[in-house]
């Protein structure tokens, strides 16, 4: 009683804090742009070196918004740190802290101590960055962080300097030039385009001099130019055109210049003046920009020249319009794929969120050209190597590992009995697997894997001991007997074979110990005669026929050997003697085309080059067959050499037999009707249907045949 009074009253204690908790949990959230204040007054806490204050304010019940009242009556909505007050007496200027930051460069913190309590109030600066001084290749730069942090309605700053790294040299090669019939050449080096020093090689220590470059390739040096002060033309030339003093690409307006080359140093000279003249336009149609690639609009320029009055405008490339593919685990069924960006409008994928890095790499981070069928880089119509771009193969993760367990026990094959493979089943996904054992024999499919996550297949590495594969047969093939013949004189069941007969012993398995009578080949003949040797036709050797000394049977004997051409090769295969003429080799039919060909000389019958001969038409008459009582007619047109029927109509049967005289005899075509053996006429039915007969009427019984035919005159009863 006492226990049921408890649990009574500790029952309704919980819906009492229920009830009391329900209105907390459940209370609607009401928005603050669409919420109807209240503003209920929120009496202001003074501040105190312990803790801040508040200032006076209102807040809303519905929807938690935090008001002041301003000048004319009506409230402003404020933040918490708008009404927070303080009492601590801050130094003039804080402690601005710099913290370095791998992404920003720098965060920081000012620090405000109060001179009363020394209390610190760390409030987070916005900081910015600038380069004060561009790095070049010759002189390092400066990058100038400030840090803004606003208090009180002041504002503080403090800046940290930082060096930039000078830049590497941007490094041009030149070819190596051999001197001409004019200047000096040079061998090949690198110069900088910033600071027009020159270089070895593209390494800023081998910095050199032109005068050290020039020194192995003087004109003078060279016994054919030493002495050569004009150049030789070789009837090649370019055009050129001048404008402003400068020199600028040929235009047909301006006119201009056709330089011609040296043929012994191939060096530009005595350009010709070129006369002026009107463009030859054409249209060049608008090209659409790409994510990487600008485009233009459609312009006319010059088919000469390629000058336009009005250039087409450039269209800036697109740029690539980021889509984040979030990283999926990977189940044991379903592959799943580390995080990665791809462009929604081109669809490219990329490792990074900047949309850089679309390209396969090789073990040293070199993105990996596309290849053709030759083996040679792809290149795109402007001469760039073509890369290759990455797939979804290359974020993929590699599958998770199944979770098995054992379902179901190997049993092992027998000699005429299968047996069937281990089965076992992932606790995860529910698919069941048939094993394969290595050391068992078993007969291991290429795309059997062993249980990872990568799905290494038995093909990949067939070093492992067992194999999973997701299947339903789980069959293993009876292995078959092993049969070692007795074949002794004295043994048991042992039937010696006979050139006529074959023979027959007992085998025993060697594997499970069953026992078989198995048959043993005939022995070859032993010749007793030969009766006579048959020459060589067109495709068989000559043979022998012989008469065997053992079972009197006749038998061939071939005299040559197409393994062994050499023996006996005057018994070889005459070979086919073909016709020159085109004669018939078999008469069309019209059921059978024939053919006509060059035929054998040797008389074999064959033929080659042949062709068919369309069959012949068929030979038609008109035939009818009467209906009978119960087989039904017809009409038809009958080919007279094959037989064929043609454009058959049935005649319907006269609707079965008819017997008016009940003598069990159809009146139309004769036929016996009844099968008793009171209808037959024979001798041997008539003496035992007499027996039978007289027998019946002795006894009074069946005096009337099953087809209703009176077998006799019934006996008359005695009156009384």
């Amino acid at each position: 009683m006492r226990k049921t009074f408890k649990r009574s009253l500790a029952l309704v204690l919980a819906m009492l804090m229920l009830l009391t908790i329900a209105p907390l949990g459940f209370a609607e959230t009401v928005n603050p742009a669409t919420c109807d204040h209240n503003y209920n007054v929120v009496q202001e806490v003074p501040a105190s070196h312990e803790a801040d204050g508040l200032r006076k304010h209102y807040k809303c019940d519905k929807c938690g918004s935090l008001f002041v009242k301003n000048a004319s009556g009506g409230f402003d909505p404020v933040t918490l740190d708008e009404l927070r007050t303080t009492v601590h007496t801050f130094d003039e200027k804080p402690e601005f802290v710099f913290t370095p930051d791998p992404k920003k460069g720098y965060t920081c913190v000012a620090v405000f101590t109060c001179n009363v309590c020394d209390r610190e109030v760390s409030i987070p600066a916005v900081v910015t960055s600038e380069i004060t001084k561009q790095a070049s290749c010759t002189e390092k730069g400066e990058k100038t962080y400030t840090a803004t942090v606003t208090s009180n309605g002041q504002t503080y700053t403090d800046e940290k300097k930082d060096p930039v790294d000078m830049v590497a040299h941007k490094f041009v090669f030149n070819e190596e030039t051999e001197a001409n019939c004019r200047e000096n050449g040079h061998i090949a080096y690198y110069s900088c385009e910033n600071c027009d020093k020159v270089f070895k090689s593209n390494d800023p220590h081998t910095e050199t001099t032109m005068e050290f470059l020039e020194s192995t390739k003087l004109k003078s040096a060279d016994p054919k130019l030493k002495d050569r002060t004009e150049h030789t033309d070789s009837l090649k030339n370019v055009k050129y055109s001048y404008k402003d003093g400068k020199r600028v690409a040929y235009n047909c307006l301006l006119g201009g210049f056709e330089a011609h080359f040296c043929s012994y140093c191939e060096q530009e000279y005595s350009p010709e003046p070129i006369a002026a003249k009107n463009h030859v336009d054409d249209n060049f149609s608008r090209v659409e920009p790409t994510c990487t690639e600008p485009g233009r609009t459609a312009y006319t320029a010059c088919k000469v020249c390629g000058y336009s009055a009005a250039p087409a405008e450039v269209l800036g490339a697109l740029g690539h319009e980021k889509e984040t593919v979030p990283a999926v685990d990977s189940t044991c069924t379903v592959a799943g794929n580390i995080k990665y960006w791809k462009c929604k409008r081109c669809g490219d994928l990329f490792k990074d969120s900047d949309l850089t890095h679309g390209y396969r790499e090789d073990e040293e981070g070199n993105p990996i050209a596309k290849l053709d069928d030759e083996g040679k880089p792809v290149k795109d119509e402007n001469g760039n190597i073509v890369y290759e771009k990455l797939t979804a193969e290359d974020f993929a993760r590699p599958f998770a590992k199944h979770d098995l367990k054992l379902d179901s026990q190997r049993v092992d094959a027998e000699c005429i009995k299968n047996g069937s493979a281990a089965v076992y089943q992932c606790k995860t996904c529910n698919q069941k697997f048939r094993e394969y054992q290595k050391e068992k024999g078993d007969e291991i499919p290429d795309d059997a894997f062993v249980n990872n996550g990568d799905r290494t297949t038995y093909k990949d590495d067939p070093d492992y001991a067992v194999y999973y594969k997701n299947t339903t047969d789980t069959t293993i093939k009876m292995l078959n007997h092993i049969w070692v013949q007795d074949i002794r004189e004295n043994s048991v069941g042992y039937v010696a074979p006979k050139c006529n007969a074959e023979g027959s012993c007992i085998a025993t398995c060697s594997r499970c110990g069953s026992k078989t009578t198995l048959s043993l080949d005939k022995i070859p003949h032993i010749s007793k005669q030969m009766l006579k040797e048959m020459p060589a036709t067109c495709e068989r050797g000559a043979y022998e026929i012989h008469r065997c000394a053992v079972c009197n049977e006749t038998y061939e004997l071939d005299l040559y050997d197409a393994e062994k051409p050499d023996i006996n090769a005057d018994k070889a295969p005459i070979g086919h003697t073909w016709s020159g003429e085109v004669t018939v080799v078999r008469e069309a039919t019209c059921t059978e085309k024939g053919l006509k060909g060059r035929r054998c000389l040797n008389g074999c019958g064959k033929a080659k080059d042949t062709v068919e001969i369309a069959m012949i038409p068929h030979k038609l008459k008109d035939v009818k067959v009467d209906p009978t009582c119960t087989e039904d007619g017809y009409t038809a047109k009958q080919c007279e050499m094959c037989g064929q029927l043609f454009e058959k109509k049935t005649i319907s049967n006269l609707n079965g037999h008819i017997d008016a005289n009940k003598d069990a005899k159809c009146d139309r075509c004769g036929e016996l009707l009844c099968d008793h053996i009171c209808h037959k006429t024979d001798i041997f039915s008539k003496l035992v249907w007499f027996i039978a007969k007289l027998w019946y009427q002795y006894l009074g019984i069946n005096q009337t045949c099953k087809c209703g035919v009176p077998h006799y005159d019934p006996p008359k009863t005695p009156t009384t």
